[in-house]
């Protein structure tokens, strides 16, 4: 059950094993039972390396002695019977980690799954993936030209073969349903992008949200306020005005009328006024005036992501 850290992993030992009735008391065996309470370890979904070793290693089942129903993921019961992984084949120049993971996307017996990580001098390990529908098994150390996957206590005794890195098994806790986020469901992300497992819904971009019965990512509205001012046909405008004789005159001076005019009293007066009449403004038919503003208030943009 638990890891073999007795004796010092240096050296190359066989597998602890559980005490049993009627067992011999050896020291080892019981110092690891402990050591692995005190860890965290436990045999559900344990990762060890195969006997003999190979490529692939070897991961527990979910369920242990039928009585023991440990392991959930998004409100299901991982049914997961153990069985061997895929091959961690070797890198090609320089070392890598690689991830193991049973995706429960299918149902709750689970597909061990195997995700590659970067080569480097120093590799660094593959993030996780979204935890709704995948449960983290453990990290793989390969290196060149290996043939074989070691348990990590075989590490140093086997110093050019791949070893189990790192068991990242989650304790406790679950994901999915009223303890996780919803597939559908909507968060606001000021990041750069959407986080793994989110989809950016690009249908809102520009769009106010207005609660409704039923999603539509085109309901309505508009940005901008636009118009058409009133039409007119032909029309004209009335004007009025005098006209009045100069202060001289060319044809006689009329003493007793005291204006200019002809050389009698009774002939007509050149000084005269015109009243009434129209002035026409160019013709031209129906015309209008358009206009147009943006109706938003201040506003900032942020990215809305979906949960896959």
């Amino acid at each position: 059950m638990a890891k073999a850290t007795f004796p010092a992993q240096s050296q190359t030992v066989a597998e602890s094993t559980k005490p049993a009735d009627a067992d011999g008391f050896v020291a080892s065996d019981h110092r690891n039972a402990y050591s692995a309470v005190y860890q965290g370890d436990m045999s559900p979904l344990r990762p060890r390396a195969k006997s003999p070793a190979a490529l692939a290693i070897n991961v527990a089942p979910a369920e242990i002695e039928s009585f023991y129903r440990q392991i959930y993921w998004n409100n299901n019961h991982v049914k997961f019977a153990g069985g061997d992984s895929p091959n961690f084949t070797a890198p090609t120049s320089n070392p890598r980690i690689d991830l193991l993971i049973l995706d429960v996307s299918g149902g709750p017996t689970g597909v061990l799954t195997r995700i590659a990580g970067t080569e480097a001098a120093s590799p660094a390990e593959p993030a996780l993936p979204d935890l709704k529908t995948n449960i983290p098994i453990c990290y793989v150390y390969t290196r060149v030209g290996q043939v074989k996957i070691v348990n990590f206590e075989d590490s140093g005794a086997n110093p050019t073969e791949g070893y189990v890195y790192r068991d990242v098994r989650p304790m406790f806790g679950t994901s999915g349903g009223a303890a996780g986020v919803p597939s559908g469901a909507v968060i606001i992300w000021t990041g750069a992008s959407c986080p793994a497992g989110y989809t950016r819904v690009s249908a809102l971009d520009g769009k106010f949200l207005v609660g409704g019965a039923s999603y539509n990512a085109a309901a309505g509205g508009s940005d901008s306020i636009s118009g058409t001012t009133g039409s007119g046909g032909n029309h004209s405008h009335s004007i009025s005005g005098t006209t009045s004789g100069a202060s001289g005159c060319s044809i006689a001076w009329n003493a007793s009328k005291g204006t200019c005019g002809v050389a009698t009293d009774d002939a007509a007066q050149l000084n005269h006024t015109h009243s009434g009449g129209s002035l026409a403004a160019a013709s031209g038919g129906d015309h209008s005036h358009s206009f147009s503003f943006d109706n938003r208030p201040a506003y900032a943009t942020v990215l809305l992501c979906s949960k896959d």
